[in-house]
């Protein structure tokens, strides 16, 4: 079933271990098909039974769902196996899934009985990215260049840029996109940045590898969000060869991360270290006026798991820590648990065959 269902709340589940863009992707085509988005996340119990023990803990993969701007509503503790009675319970008419076959721990699809209630909508699953996929790149350490994007191929992709850079509603124009070039940035997808610096002709500038997008880092960009209201936040990359340490991810998927976060405003491809230039003066090239000055967070601890925030006017270092050290608690993780990850990869991989040798019988019927 397709087409957009107007006035409807749609419902979409998952584990969203290791939150990535074909995470984010699903999320942002579910939205384009109706009004409201609720997200179900399933517990770390039933992930462990159905696929293996999940990286990150529910109230981690909670947070990396409502921190998606086309997600209105999250669900913690949804059933692995779809059930129909449970997203009635918060007023949905549809589920949506990729185009890929899940299977529960018996080998049975998991959403056979939204099919059979004409309940179940499909979206295009996204190729290239995956938690299985993730996890392999930090278990064998595979070599950057295997997946790494440099800033000038990173065009090539505008189109997805473009997609990942709507608004709330999945369709208008909303957060900007500059990219380094030899005059300061240049912008490669316009959005409302413009309207919104208006108000107080400032805004806030942080800059990092964001090797992964964790816990920390969304928990950063909110306090700055809810500390300082008024003020936009602009956020920069570095390019896959000037990250401090080898990037988990490659500059598109760490772009793509940023670009689906409720609290960023713009997102600068490829900057020189806030450390190393004037923000200010690059910045202003481009906005010609709109902007007075620019504001650095310096974050502090204000009790576990939350920040302080205040603003000051020349860079720090703060931001720089928290990202390594966001990133580093994932990888830490995967390390110490290495041998029951890859029986989780082993174990996908059977799964993989089990899921395609299903498709394969239901194109036959």
């Amino acid at each position: 079933m397709t087409g957009t269902f107007h006035n409807s709340r749609l419902w979409l589940d998952g584990c969203l271990d290791f939150f990535h863009y074909g995470h984010s992707n699903a999320i942002l085509q579910a939205k384009q098909l109706g009004d409201q988005l609720v997200v179900g996340v399933h517990s770390d119990e039933e992930i462990t039974l159905h696929k293996g023990p999940p990286v990150q803990n529910l109230s981690e993969r909670c947070l990396a769902a409502i921190t998606c701007k086309w997600v209105n509503e999250v669900v913690p503790y949804a059933p692995y196996v779809f059930d129909l009675a449970w997203m009635r319970k918060y007023d949905c008419q549809f589920v949506v899934h990729g185009d890929d076959i899940s299977t529960d721990a018996e080998g049975n699809d998991c959403y056979r009985h939204a099919k059979a209630a004409n309940q179940y909508l499909e979206v295009k699953r996204t190729q290239g990215v995956s938690t299985t996929e993730l996890l392999d790149r930090l278990l064998n350490s595979l070599p950057l260049s295997t997946y790494t994007i440099s800033p000038s191929n990173i065009r090539t992709y505008e189109p997805l840029l473009k997609r990942f850079a709507s608004a709330p509603n999945g369709t208008d124009p909303y957060t900007n996109i500059f990219i380094q070039s030899s005059n300061g940035p240049e912008e490669l997808v316009s959005g409302i940045f413009s309207d919104k610096v208006k108000l107080r002709k400032s805004a806030i500038y942080l800059d990092g590898d964001w090797s992964l997008f964790t816990g920390t880092h969304m928990t950063a960009l909110k306090a700055c969000a809810e500390a300082f209201p008024d003020l936009p936040i602009v956020v920069g990359v570095f390019s896959d060869d000037k990250c401090s340490e080898k990037p988990v991810l490659n500059l598109l998927e760490r772009t793509l991360n940023l670009l689906q976060c409720k609290y960023v405003s713009a997102v600068i491809i490829d900057p020189p270290s806030a450390r190393s230039f004037d923000t200010l003066k690059y910045l202003k090239a481009k906005f010609d006026g709109l902007i007075d000055n620019f504001s650095y967070p310096k974050f502090s601890v204000k009790e576990q798991a939350t920040f302080q925030v205040t603003l000051n006017r020349k860079p720090t270092d703060s931001f720089q820590i928290l990202d390594k050290q966001g990133s580093d608690t994932i990888k830490q993780r995967i390390v110490s648990r290495k041998h029951e990850y890859e029986e989780r990869q082993r174990r996908k991989l059977n799964k993989n065959g089990t899921e395609n040798t299903t498709i394969r019988a239901c194109v036959a019927s």
